[in-house]
């Protein structure tokens, strides 16, 4: 209640403030393949739909692409490194 009255946030848009720059820091420090990249995408944004005020039926057409390449990588099997 005194972060609310202090700052003008609630305590689950700090939670999720620390949450994306955790996603942001793990991801700028070690990078990730692509479908982990994919997972960590949908995670940040699961976290801003979370505390965000109203999530409409519309919002879930933002993980298509995200999916689509995933679904796009386990069709093509596992990739060979170059040498």
């Amino acid at each position: 209640m005194a972060l609310r009255r202090r700052f003008g946030v609630s305590v689950s848009a700090a939670i999720a403030v620390v949450a994306l720059l955790a996603v942001y820091a793990w991801v700028w420090c070690r990078p990730p393949g692509l479908a982990t990249r994919c997972a960590a995408t949908m995670l940040a944004i699961l976290v801003v739909f979370a505390v965000g005020p109203d999530m409409h039926h519309n919002y879930d057409l933002w993980f298509i692409p995200l999916l689509a390449v995933l679904a796009g990588g386990a069709a093509a099997g596992p990739q060979q490194e170059r040498p």
